[in-house]
Protein backbone atom coordinates (compact mmCIF):
# COMPACT_ATOMS: atom_id res chain seq x y z
CA UNK A 1 0.00 0.00 0.00
CA UNK A 2 1.46 3.16 -0.97
CA UNK A 3 0.99 6.33 1.02
CA UNK A 4 1.11 10.23 0.66
CA UNK A 5 3.22 12.07 3.30
CA UNK A 6 1.75 13.85 6.30
CA UNK A 7 4.13 15.40 8.31
CA UNK A 8 2.64 15.53 11.64
CA UNK A 9 5.04 16.33 14.60
CA UNK A 10 2.34 17.56 17.08
CA UNK A 11 2.71 16.84 20.97
CA UNK A 12 -1.21 16.27 21.06
CA UNK A 13 -1.06 13.86 18.39
CA UNK A 14 1.55 12.10 20.58
CA UNK A 15 -0.79 12.55 23.26
CA UNK A 16 -3.36 10.84 21.09
CA UNK A 17 -1.31 8.19 20.43
CA UNK A 18 0.05 6.87 23.64
CA UNK A 19 -3.57 6.98 25.09
CA UNK A 20 -4.78 4.45 21.38
CA UNK A 21 -1.63 2.55 21.92
CA UNK A 22 -3.38 -0.30 23.61
CA UNK A 23 -6.38 -0.09 21.36
CA UNK A 24 -9.85 0.35 21.68
CA UNK A 25 -10.39 0.57 25.74
CA UNK A 26 -7.13 1.86 26.27
CA UNK A 27 -8.38 4.61 28.83
CA UNK A 28 -8.93 7.58 26.34
CA UNK A 29 -12.24 9.24 25.95
CA UNK A 30 -13.54 9.96 22.09
CA UNK A 31 -16.05 13.08 21.85
CA UNK A 32 -19.23 11.32 22.68
CA UNK A 33 -17.78 9.47 25.85
CA UNK A 34 -16.86 6.26 24.44
CA UNK A 35 -13.85 4.80 23.55
CA UNK A 36 -11.12 6.19 20.85
CA UNK A 37 -10.90 4.63 17.95
CA UNK A 38 -7.81 2.47 16.84
CA UNK A 39 -5.45 4.20 15.05
CA UNK A 40 -3.64 3.66 11.69
CA UNK A 41 -0.87 1.92 13.45
CA UNK A 42 3.04 0.14 11.98
CA UNK A 43 4.50 -3.40 12.66
CA UNK A 44 8.19 -4.11 11.88
CA UNK A 45 8.77 -7.40 10.87
CA UNK A 46 12.03 -8.72 12.18
CA UNK A 47 13.80 -8.09 8.98
CA UNK A 48 12.55 -4.46 8.75
CA UNK A 49 9.72 -4.84 6.42
CA UNK A 50 6.70 -2.33 7.27
CA UNK A 51 3.43 -3.03 7.54
CA UNK A 52 0.38 -0.77 8.07
CA UNK A 53 -3.21 -1.00 9.33
CA UNK A 54 -5.80 1.61 8.66
CA UNK A 55 -7.91 3.17 11.29
CA UNK A 56 -10.03 0.94 13.31
CA UNK A 57 -8.45 -2.53 11.60
CA UNK A 58 -6.05 -4.66 14.06
CA UNK A 59 -2.44 -4.04 14.80
CA UNK A 60 -0.95 -5.53 11.70
CA UNK A 61 1.74 -8.10 13.10
CA UNK A 62 -1.47 -10.50 11.85
CA UNK A 63 -0.93 -9.50 8.22
CA UNK A 64 2.83 -9.98 8.60
CA UNK A 65 2.48 -13.28 9.75
CA UNK A 66 -0.10 -14.74 7.30
CA UNK A 67 1.78 -13.13 4.80
CA UNK A 68 5.18 -15.00 5.82
CA UNK A 69 3.07 -18.21 6.09
CA UNK A 70 3.23 -19.85 3.18
CA UNK A 71 1.09 -22.56 3.79
CA UNK A 72 -1.30 -21.11 6.04
CA UNK A 73 -1.12 -23.53 8.77
CA UNK A 74 -1.12 -21.09 11.53
CA UNK A 75 2.79 -22.09 12.11
CA UNK A 76 5.86 -20.23 11.22
CA UNK A 77 8.69 -22.78 10.18
CA UNK A 78 12.77 -21.76 10.39
CA UNK A 79 12.03 -22.35 6.61
CA UNK A 80 9.25 -19.91 6.06
CA UNK A 81 10.84 -17.08 8.55
CA UNK A 82 14.14 -17.33 6.42
CA UNK A 83 11.90 -17.65 3.13
CA UNK A 84 10.35 -14.24 4.10
CA UNK A 85 13.54 -12.87 4.84
CA UNK A 86 14.71 -13.58 1.54
CA UNK A 87 11.68 -12.27 0.05
CA UNK A 88 12.45 -9.21 1.70
CA UNK A 89 16.24 -9.03 0.98
CA UNK A 90 15.84 -8.99 -2.55
CA UNK A 91 13.31 -5.91 -2.55
CA UNK A 92 16.02 -4.12 -0.44
CA UNK A 93 18.51 -4.94 -3.67
CA UNK A 94 17.02 -2.97 -5.71
CA UNK A 95 20.15 -3.21 -8.21
CA UNK A 96 19.92 -6.63 -7.77
CA UNK A 97 23.79 -7.27 -7.29
CA UNK A 98 23.74 -9.62 -4.44
CA UNK A 99 24.47 -6.60 -1.57
CA UNK A 100 21.96 -4.39 0.44
CA UNK A 101 24.98 -1.41 -0.30
CA UNK A 102 25.07 1.83 1.70
CA UNK A 103 22.75 3.87 -0.73
CA UNK A 104 19.96 1.11 -0.28
CA UNK A 105 20.13 0.90 3.54
CA UNK A 106 19.96 4.60 2.87
CA UNK A 107 16.64 4.24 0.98
CA UNK A 108 15.32 2.45 3.25
CA UNK A 109 15.83 4.44 6.25
CA UNK A 110 13.99 7.61 4.28
CA UNK A 111 11.01 4.98 3.43
CA UNK A 112 10.82 4.04 7.40
CA UNK A 113 10.84 8.21 7.79
CA UNK A 114 8.23 8.85 5.17
CA UNK A 115 6.41 5.87 6.32
CA UNK A 116 5.86 7.17 10.39
CA UNK A 117 5.19 10.74 9.17
CA UNK A 118 2.68 9.35 6.91
CA UNK A 119 0.70 7.97 10.05
CA UNK A 120 2.20 9.89 12.52
CA UNK A 121 4.17 10.36 15.63
CA UNK A 122 5.08 6.99 16.59
CA UNK A 123 3.21 4.80 14.35
CA UNK A 124 -0.82 5.89 14.56
CA UNK A 125 -2.29 8.79 12.80
CA UNK A 126 -4.52 8.92 10.12
CA UNK A 127 -3.40 9.55 6.80
CA UNK A 128 -4.27 9.51 2.41
CA UNK A 129 -3.71 6.34 1.67
CA UNK A 130 -3.34 5.57 -2.24
CA UNK A 131 -3.10 2.77 -4.61
CA UNK A 132 -0.83 -0.49 -4.36
CA UNK A 133 -0.58 -3.92 -2.64
CA UNK A 134 -3.75 -3.18 -0.38
CA UNK A 135 -4.68 -4.54 3.09
CA UNK A 136 -4.39 -8.31 3.59
CA UNK A 137 -1.79 -8.38 0.96
CA UNK A 138 -0.22 -11.97 1.31
CA UNK A 139 -1.31 -15.66 1.48
CA UNK A 140 -4.89 -15.00 2.56
CA UNK A 141 -4.07 -12.53 5.10
CA UNK A 142 -6.41 -10.60 7.67
CA UNK A 143 -7.94 -7.49 6.03
CA UNK A 144 -5.52 -5.26 7.82
CA UNK A 145 -1.65 -4.15 7.22
CA UNK A 146 -0.94 -3.06 3.68
CA UNK A 147 2.47 -3.51 3.17
CA UNK A 148 4.66 -0.21 2.69
CA UNK A 149 6.40 -0.48 -0.55
CA UNK A 150 9.80 -0.09 -1.55
CA UNK A 151 8.92 0.81 -5.56
CA UNK A 152 6.61 4.14 -4.24
CA UNK A 153 7.62 6.55 -6.39
CA UNK A 154 5.78 9.66 -4.88
CA UNK A 155 6.34 13.55 -5.86
CA UNK A 156 8.08 14.90 -2.60
CA UNK A 157 8.58 11.33 -1.32
CA UNK A 158 12.28 9.71 -0.15
CA UNK A 159 11.70 6.98 -2.28
CA UNK A 160 11.96 8.89 -5.48
CA UNK A 161 14.77 10.51 -5.00
CA UNK A 162 14.55 14.00 -5.45
CA UNK A 163 17.17 16.84 -4.34
CA UNK A 164 16.92 14.70 -0.81
CA UNK A 165 19.17 12.29 -1.46
CA UNK A 166 19.93 9.45 -4.09
CA UNK A 167 16.95 7.20 -5.40
CA UNK A 168 16.05 3.96 -4.25
CA UNK A 169 17.02 1.31 -7.50
CA UNK A 170 20.33 0.54 -9.54
CA UNK A 171 22.94 2.33 -10.56
CA UNK A 172 26.10 4.25 -9.34
CA UNK A 173 25.44 5.97 -6.28
CA UNK A 174 25.87 10.09 -6.57
CA UNK A 175 28.48 12.15 -5.67
CA UNK A 176 25.95 14.31 -3.60
CA UNK A 177 26.72 15.91 -0.28
CA UNK A 178 23.06 13.87 0.71
CA UNK A 179 24.81 10.43 -0.31
CA UNK A 180 24.59 8.17 2.68
CA UNK A 181 27.65 7.82 5.26
CA UNK A 182 29.12 5.75 7.50
CA UNK A 183 26.87 7.13 10.45
CA UNK A 184 24.20 5.82 12.57
CA UNK A 185 20.56 6.14 11.63
CA UNK A 186 18.93 8.27 14.59
CA UNK A 187 15.86 9.91 13.07
CA UNK A 188 13.52 6.35 12.75
CA UNK A 189 15.21 3.86 15.54
CA UNK A 190 12.79 4.61 18.02
CA UNK A 191 10.13 4.15 16.58
CA UNK A 192 11.10 1.17 14.62
CA UNK A 193 11.96 -0.34 18.36
CA UNK A 194 8.74 0.15 19.60
CA UNK A 195 7.03 -1.01 16.23
CA UNK A 196 9.28 -4.21 16.34
CA UNK A 197 8.79 -7.56 18.42
CA UNK A 198 12.75 -7.61 19.66
CA UNK A 199 12.33 -3.77 20.09
CA UNK A 200 15.64 -3.22 17.43
CA UNK A 201 16.64 0.07 16.15
CA UNK A 202 17.44 -0.70 12.75
CA UNK A 203 17.04 -4.24 11.60
CA UNK A 204 18.50 -3.85 8.66
CA UNK A 205 21.70 -2.06 9.74
CA UNK A 206 21.47 -5.11 12.36
CA UNK A 207 22.52 -7.49 10.31
CA UNK A 208 25.66 -5.73 9.27
CA UNK A 209 27.91 -7.44 11.30
CA UNK A 210 31.03 -6.25 10.16
CA UNK A 211 29.99 -2.85 10.37
CA UNK A 212 31.42 -1.75 6.60
CA UNK A 213 27.69 -0.51 5.39
CA UNK A 214 27.31 -3.67 3.52
CA UNK A 215 24.75 -6.48 4.10
CA UNK A 216 25.59 -9.60 2.07
CA UNK A 217 23.62 -12.73 1.90
CA UNK A 218 25.09 -14.86 4.50
CA UNK A 219 24.86 -12.04 6.89
CA UNK A 220 21.39 -11.66 6.34
CA UNK A 221 20.67 -15.28 6.89
CA UNK A 222 22.97 -14.91 10.23
CA UNK A 223 20.43 -12.46 10.79
CA UNK A 224 17.40 -13.99 10.40
CA UNK A 225 18.63 -17.18 12.51
CA UNK A 226 19.32 -15.06 14.97
CA UNK A 227 15.58 -13.40 14.92
CA UNK A 228 14.04 -17.06 14.63
CA UNK A 229 16.01 -18.16 17.66
CA UNK A 230 15.16 -15.09 20.26
CA UNK A 231 11.29 -15.52 19.35
CA UNK A 232 11.28 -19.11 19.67
CA UNK A 233 10.61 -19.11 23.05
CA UNK A 234 10.12 -22.40 23.74
CA UNK A 235 12.53 -23.79 21.21
CA UNK A 236 10.04 -26.06 19.65
CA UNK A 237 10.61 -24.43 15.67
CA UNK A 238 7.79 -22.87 15.16
CA UNK A 239 6.44 -19.57 15.67
CA UNK A 240 2.65 -18.87 16.64
CA UNK A 241 0.44 -15.83 15.71
CA UNK A 242 0.14 -16.30 19.76
CA UNK A 243 3.55 -16.83 20.91
CA UNK A 244 4.89 -13.56 19.81
CA UNK A 245 5.62 -11.39 22.03
CA UNK A 246 4.16 -7.67 22.18
CA UNK A 247 5.26 -4.59 20.31
CA UNK A 248 5.58 -1.63 22.64
CA UNK A 249 2.95 0.27 20.30
CA UNK A 250 0.56 -3.16 20.48
CA UNK A 251 1.21 -2.99 24.35
CA UNK A 252 1.56 0.12 25.65
CA UNK A 253 4.03 -0.82 27.64
CA UNK A 254 7.80 -2.09 26.81
CA UNK A 255 7.38 -4.67 24.23
CA UNK A 256 9.20 -7.16 23.27
CA UNK A 257 12.51 -8.86 24.34
CA UNK A 258 15.48 -6.73 23.52
CA UNK A 259 17.61 -9.00 21.43
CA UNK A 260 20.87 -10.40 22.75
CA UNK A 261 24.02 -9.92 20.19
Amino acid sequence: MKYSLVGLGVPAVLALLTACAAGPGGGGKGPDGGPLPQPRQVFVSPFGELFVSEAGEPYPVAAWFADADADSDGRLTADEFAADGQRWFARLDQDADGIVGPAEIFAYERMVDATFASVGGMGGMPGRPGGGRGPGAGRGGPSAGGQMNLDDDQSGSPMGGGQDGPPMGGGQEAPSPAAPRAQPYRSGTERLARAGLLSVPQPVRAADRNADQKITPDEWVAAGERWFMLLDQDHDGVLTLESLPKTAVQGGRGGGRPPRR
